[in-house]
């Protein structure tokens, strides 16, 4: 997965949301460390210019983060979201707001009400 990450960049674009899908699906299902630091930062490096394409990567960061494995990166999950949002204020609240009543991080909760410290 490391290899496929760090090979984003030379991706065809027309490849670049079947990318972003392969990440999104590890996001939505491990629990360990390394893979789902590694398909964050896919996820990052795959985002697509509006949140609507970014939807199913942003619903894979809010199974994620239900997660109680989650709580080590957590905090990098919010961002991710934050970014995949693409400055869209209604799809920022909307995945705030599904969040409501999971237990996160105190990291995670600080930068879900300010995700300017991401």
């Amino acid at each position: 997965m490391t290899r496929i990450r760090l090979d984003i960049d030379r991706a065809q674009p027309e490849h670049v949301p079947a990318l972003r899908a392969f990440f999104a699906e590890i996001v939505a299902s491990t629990e360990v460390v390394d893979p789902l630091f590694q398909a964050l930062d896919g996820l990052s490096r795959t985002k697509a210019p509006t949140a609507t394409e970014n939807a199913e990567a942003l619903a894979a960061l809010s199974q994620q983060l239900r997660a109680a494995s989650t709580t080590p990166l957590d905090g990098f999950a919010v961002c991710v979201a934050r970014e995949l949002t693409q400055g869209d204020a209604a799809a920022w609240s909307e995945f705030v707001g599904g969040l409501d009543g999971v237990e996160l991080s105190a990291e995670a909760v600080a930068m879900l009400a300010d995700p300017s410290s991401c």
